[in-house]
């Protein structure tokens, strides 16, 4: 979405698809920029989402 959000961010291997104001907070949906993962505890692929849940990032 944004240059200057992925910038600001700097996690490597995603970037902001949606940048959303509502009450005074800010929410970021996140994609990932390859087509698979590797699951660091037991190194298999995946090209599934097993896990998709909102995280609460104070500053």
């Amino acid at each position: 979405m944004s240059f200057e959000l992925d910038a600001l961010l700097n996690i490597p291997g995603v970037t902001v698809e949606v940048c959303s104001y509502q009450d005074q907070e800010v929410y970021l949906t996140l994609g990932l920029l390859t087509d698979s993962c590797v699951y660091p505890h037991c190194q298999n692929h995946t090209q599934q989402i097993h896990q998709n849940r909102p995280i609460l990032i104070r500053d």
